[in-house]
Parts: structure tokens; sequence; C-alpha cells
């Protein structure tokens, strides 16, 4: 196992030349990665490994701080260009090239220690799309996309036990999970949030059984999207 750069030179930490050195760290062979800074193997020469339960990559790091904020990796990626160039800070991709048990491409998770606690929030994935200061160009723009691509006319997954493009759960312990009451949250931080034409509209109920009020979405059927208000109630 070895830490080398593209030019065969020694590396020295700092001073490595992104443009001509690229960091690559070899113990399963491959081919010498094609990677700007760092990397290992090739599309057509991997790096591979035939032991069980192994991590490619793996850092197990412990902070003890006690103010500030740390994190276990940051990556941040600027498009400093116009044009049709487009940008991904982190791309996961698994591909399934044999019959499996079970396949994720990526998976998040946080859990707690004996004295592990949260005073404000927490949650195992943030996804945060900023809307600039500004009115933004047209466009599609969702705070998360979720979607299920089929890949050609024969993609079939009429034959699994159960899909759906997106799926929440209440899992674990049989106790524990019948305190999870809430499936889905909607809030808006609008000064006109409760208001007919806002996205939460809480609506004067003359009868018990009319609902409570609504809230929009967008349902697209084929034509394009068109606002829908999904009803919700007071009560069961």
């Amino acid at each position: 196992m070895g830490i080398t750069s593209k030019n065969r030179g020694m590396w020295t930490p700092g001073k490595l030349n992104v443009f001509t050195d690229t960091i690559t760290a070899g113990a399963g062979g491959g081919a010498e990665s094609a990677g700007l800074l760092m990397g290992a193997g090739t599309s057509s020469n991997k790096v591979t490994n035939s032991a069980s339960s192994i991590n490619f990559i793996e850092f197990r790091l412990s902070d003890t701080a006690t103010s500030g904020l740390s994190r276990g990796l940051y990556i941040r990626l600027y498009r400093d260009a116009a044009g049709t160039a487009t940008g991904e800070a982190i791309r996961s991709f698994l591909t399934v090239n044999a019959a499996v048990a079970n396949a994720c491409s990526t998976h998040m998770s946080i859990n707690w220690g004996t004295s592990g606690s949260a005073s404000s929030s927490a949650a195992a994935s943030a996804s945060t799309f900023h809307v600039k200061n500004a009115a933004m160009t047209p466009g599609t723009f969702w705070g998360h996309n979720v979607q299920m691509y089929c890949d050609g006319a024969s993609s079939d997954i009429s034959g699994s036990t159960a899909h759906a493009i997106l799926s929440v759960q209440a899992v674990g312990n049989a106790t524990g999970a019948d305190t999870v009451m809430n499936a889905m949250a909607f809030s808006s931080t609008g000064t006109n949030s409760g208001g007919s034409g806002y996205m939460i509209y809480n609506a004067a109920r003359p009868d018990t059984d009319d609902a409570g009020g609504s809230i929009r979405i967008l349902v697209d059927t084929g034509s394009g999207y068109v606002v829908r208000h999904l009803r919700y109630w007071d009560n069961e």
C-alpha cells in the first residue's frame, strides 16, 4: 500500500501541484486514476477486492470540541464560468452486476450514544435549495428530487413485492415505532401561511366533517404541472 503522485515524484503535504500531480492510493491494484487531485482505478481497470465486509475508504474520526461546527467531510464545488457545463458536488452511483440481497447507493444514518442528545434539531440527512435574493430565471427547481428511473421499454417493476417512488417508514423496535406518530411535516415561514392561495390554507370549518384546510401541491398528469389542493382534517 502506498501513496504516490501522478508524475511519480515525491509527495509532500501542502506541496501538491494540482495541474500535474494526482495522489493515487493503491492497495488492491487497479490503474492510476484520472482524478485531478486523488483517486485509484479506472472504469476498465478498477481497484478490486474479494474479502468480505470491507470498506474501500474508511475514516473513523472523534471530535471533542464543545462549540462550533465540525464536519467529517466537507466538499464544496464552485461553478465559476457561464456555459452549458453542469456541476455536482458529490455523485454516488452503485452498479449491481450480480444477484445480491440488498443494494443502496447512499445510506445516511444518525444514532445516539447513552448521553447523546440534541436540544434544537437533528436529521439523518438535510437537503437545502438556496433561492438567491433575486428573481430566479425560468426552470424547474426542487428542494429535494426523488426519482425512479426506467432504463428502457422493457423496464418492469410490477413483479416486485412492493414499490413506491417515496417510502416513509417507522421501523425498528415495535414499541418505539408506535411513538412515531407523524408521517410528514409541512411548514412555511411565509407571513401569509394559513391564508387562502398560499402553500398551507387553514379553512373555516362550518361543519365538523369539512376539511380543516388544504396544502397546495403540483400535479402533472401528462400535460404539465397544474395546481391542486390536498385536503386535511383536524381530526381522524
